[in-house]
């Protein structure tokens, strides 16, 4: 008789499904998170002659997010893709050219930085192609170019026993890569692009080569770079390092956008003599000018913005650096366009120490100013006559304001008053355990918020209104937190990551955090329906409810071996007493 072998068998197995149980429950499925490749060109000083001194410094930034692995195996630059003056150069992981023109970057040889690599199968997930062919004599074209996964996969990277086994940096963690582009035989007449494909080398879809968007530069006759254009699309923040200067500037369009767009910085006295009136005084360092009839002052550099090549629906939003000593008491940074006959405020204005963000429906100059405060009997920031845009303060614990505001616009139709931020607070429920989360919302509202603990982050869904609103959020350390030890949890703070719900980068400011709380502003175009921040570190996935669950499920398992252990036993003595 087979009785006490099926008893064993039975035993065996109900140990195997308590253990596939425990996987499904307990072992996390990692999803994706984006990572983003963006080229910007500082402005070394030019005035290339030849192949062996100066040019302009451009840089390759890849983030690499917490849970991907990126591997560099080569680097292909194009150069005036379309023109006839098209040159491309492909570069090895240790940055020598390995072929191709060299005359495209001086010295022919690129610095990647170090970072410590490890082994695994290449991950992630955002703007890819399989490669680039021809289509004309003079054109190169993307395939398969868009969004999606590196490796072939959905699952996260993994470090042992895979194939399309490579080596490369697994996030959270940054790649920069450096070189000089030569611009000595540049047209000065002529719009010039950079294009970059990243191969990893990751396999799977074959959809392995990260894509930049394009940047577009202009040189001038000491071969210097004069302004610089990028390639924009809808929903997509593009910073732009503009020439001379280093100052960073970025914009994004909340509706449909296709095309470039053109930045040069100017003077104060450039732009009074391009629009005679525009200021009605210019000094050293600041102009005044008429809002209404209101006045101002600058309080940074003008940036021209040129959409004449750009095609695009919705509202603009800008974002421009400001010099924060040339506010003076009671004020405020804002930012302002020139209409061509007046100057426009900009709506949704957020601003932190050093750069002032706002929305338009259109642009060209454009420059960080603040009014003039208003004279006693302006009006009060919580009633309705008052609520100009004043300084807003963030307090953490509720009671205590920070050292840094995050400003927003006044509640009321008049001047000068200073507005309160009104916060809500919304439980968030992680496995059984609640968390309240500070929020607070314009041009929408909040409808439900869920921690993804597999991949740190944090999803709001939201239900917008058809104009662009903005978010701010207290998040509590113990739920959600950004670090940069290797961990996640240790090291110093570093900024969140927020993506829209279509996979796009958020424009976000960070405001003071508190050894408990950091705190962020995200801005969302009209539409809007859901919001991720992405960090290093969630709640534990072993929380209260589930680390009871994970007990009960041990203690099933004990009972149902003593069970069936007994159940052998006494069928044992049994068949001894017959």
């Amino acid at each position: 008789m087979q009785y006490p072998k099926l008893a064993k068998h039975k035993q065996l197995l109900g140990v195997i499904i308590a253990a596939v149980l425990l996987t499904v429950i307990f072992v996390p499925f990692q999803k994706a998170n984006a990572f983003t490749v963006t080229t910007t060109l500082p402005n070394a000083v030019g005035g290339a002659i030849n192949n062996s001194v100066s040019g302009e410094n451009f840089q390759i930034t890849i983030n690499v997010e917490a849970g991907e692995l990126i591997s560099i195996q080569s680097i292909t630059l194009i150069l005036d893709n379309g023109l006839a003056s098209v040159k491309t150069a492909t570069f090895n992981s240790a940055g020598t050219r390995t072929g191709g023109s060299d005359t495209l970057v001086i010295g022919n040889q690129l610095t990647i930085s170090s970072f410590t690599a490890n082994g695994g199968y290449g991950y992630g997930y955002g703007l890819v192609s399989s490669g680039y062919s021809f289509t004309s004599p003079y054109t190169y074209a993307f395939n398969n170019y868009g969004y999606g996964y590196i490796g072939g996969n959905t699952g996260g990277y993994a470090n042992a026993g895979v194939t399309n086994f490579v080596n490369g940096l697994i996030g959270p963690g940054q790649i920069t890569i450096t070189g000089k582009l030569r611009t000595a035989d540049l047209d000065t007449a002529t719009p010039h692009t950079l294009d970059v494909l990243i191969d990893t080398g990751a396999g799977g879809n074959n959809n392995d080569q990260l894509v930049a968007p394009q940047l577009g530069f202009n040189v001038n006759a000491n071969n210097n770079l004069v302004s610089v254009s990028v390639n924009v699309s809808a929903n997509t923040p593009v910073g732009v390092t503009v020439p001379s200067t280093g100052d960073k500037v970025s914009i994004s369009f909340g509706g449909s956008a296709s095309g470039a767009v053109v930045v040069e910085k100017k003077t104060l006295s450039a732009i009074n003599s391009q629009f005679p009136g525009a200021f009605t005084s210019v000094g050293s360092s600041t102009a005044s000018f008429n809002v209404g009839s209101s006045t101002a002052n600058t309080i940074g550099e003008v940036f021209e913005f040129d959409l004449s090549a750009t095609s695009y629906s919705g509202s603009v939003r800008v974002t421009v650096p400001y010099n924060s000593a040339l506010l003076s008491s009671g004020q405020s940074p804002s930012i302002f366009k020139w209409t061509g006959s007046a100057w426009e405020q900009g709506t949704n204005v957020s601003s932190n120490s050093t750069h002032v963000t706002g929305t338009f429906t259109s642009l060209s100059p454009v420059v960080a100013g603040a009014l003039t405060p208003a004279s006693s009997g302006g009006g009060s920031s919580s009633g309705g006559g008052g609520g100009g845009r004043g300084p807003v303060i963030i307090s953490p614990d509720g009671t205590t304001p920070t050292t840094e505001p995050i400003p927003q616009e006044g509640d009321g139709s008049g001047g000068g008053g200073t507005g309160a931020v009104q916060w809500q607070t919304f439980s968030l429920d992680v496995e059984g355990t609640s968390y309240n989360i500070q929020y607070n919302i314009t041009n929408g509202s909040v409808e439900d918020m869920m921690l993804d603990i597999d991949n740190r982050r944090l999803v709001v869904s939201v239900t917008s209104t058809n104009e662009d609103g903005n978010l701010k959020l207290r998040l509590p350390r113990e739920v959600i937190d950004s670090k940069s030890g290797a961990d996640g949890k240790s090291g110093t703070d570093q900024p969140f990551t927020v993506f829209l719900g279509d996979g796009t980068a958020a424009t976000s400011e960070e405001g003071t955090p508190t050894a408990t709380i950091r705190q962020i502003s995200i801005n969302f175009p009209a539409g809007t329906e859901e919001i991720q921040i992405l960090g290093t570190f969630a709640v534990p996935e072993f929380g209260g409810i589930a680390a009871i669950i994970l007990a009960l499920s041990i203690v099933g398992i004990i009972i149902a071996t003593a069970r069936y252990a007994t159940r052998n036993n006494r069928f044992s003595s049994f068949r001894g007493r017959l």
